[in-house]
């Protein structure tokens, strides 16, 4: 199923363009693989107290929240809130598929994300392997189609 653009918010139609501009320039880096694997996610409700965490380090936030907690889902891809002026590549929880983001908080219900899902095995294996928490989708498409959950449902642009 095809996405209608004439549905989609200002904020997600610039994600959109911009991911696209970057694919004709990057056609196998991330953006190409989110063009065609990402999907929007919806915010959820405020983040659990206690679980803020460190700003600007959402990928060690998340990454460490997704090992010692059953129930989340690890998600990376672009997110835009009010007052970016451009998307920026970010990481988030998911709980009954709905975003939970300890590094941005106060401006989940205001954000934008379009991404996938990642599965903890996938997480926990690069945590082993690199020894430190860092993005995960600068890898192969072949080896990122490895590591979705397959709770993700792609959506094509």
């Amino acid at each position: 199923m095809m996405v209608d653009l004439s549905t989609l918010s200002l904020r997600q139609n610039m994600l959109l363009k911009w991911l696209k501009g970057f694919r004709d320039l990057k056609p196998f880096g991330m953006e190409a693989f989110l063009l065609t694997d990402g999907r929007w996610y919806e915010p959820g409700d405020i983040v659990p107290v206690g679980m803020l965490d460190t700003p600007k380090q959402c990928f060690m936030n998340c990454q460490k929240s997704v090992t010692d907690h059953e129930a989340y889902r690890y998600c990376e891809g672009m997110a835009m809130s009010e007052g970016l002026p451009m998307p920026v590549h970010h990481a988030w929880l998911t709980v009954d598929d709905k975003v939970l983001d300890p590094t941005w908080a106060k401006f989940t219900k205001r954000t934008i994300y379009y991404g996938v899902t990642l599965k903890t095995e996938a997480v926990e294996i690069q945590l082993l392997k690199v020894q430190r928490y860092q993005p995960m989708l600068f890898q192969t498409h072949a080896a990122l189609r490895k590591m979705i959950d397959g709770k993700t449902i792609r959506e094509p642009v």
